[in-house]
């Protein structure tokens, strides 16, 4: 609720959901008072994030014992989303960054897909 952001954060900041490309996740932003704390400058936004190359997908291509490197198991696997690849954590990083400077002071109640054009949404 409002009342609770506004006790974590003071009455002005940023709250962000970060999580995996998922319908009810996408409600989250609006359910999350967006709109009830933005005349306190609290902006409530999350990240939808896709497939990243991560310590999950490391993981995967120890246990498939793959005879690729790291990297041609990371290229194949992205060659099957829309962009070609897969994404970097640093990307996911520097969207949240800008969400909270003062760059992305207007922007609440949004859900961001990051999943290199998976999602069919505009």
């Amino acid at each position: 609720s409002a009342q609770l952001v506004r006790y974590l954060y003071g009455g002005a900041g940023s709250c962000y959901q970060l999580g995996s490309n998922k319908a009810p996740r996408s409600r989250a932003p609006k359910s999350c008072a967006s709109a009830e704390g933005a005349a306190d400058n609290i902006l409530v936004n999350a990240l939808l994030i896709g497939f990243l190359e991560s310590d999950q997908i490391r993981r995967r291509h120890v246990a498939s014992g793959s005879n690729d490197s790291l990297e041609d198991f990371i290229a194949k696997a992205g060659e099957r989303l829309p962009m070609g690849r897969m994404g970097r954590a640093e990307e996911c990083a520097d969207l949240a960054l800008f969400l909270a400077s003062e760059r992305g002071s207007y922007i609440t109640g949004c859900a961001i897909n990051m999943d290199g054009g998976l999602s069919k949404v505009v």
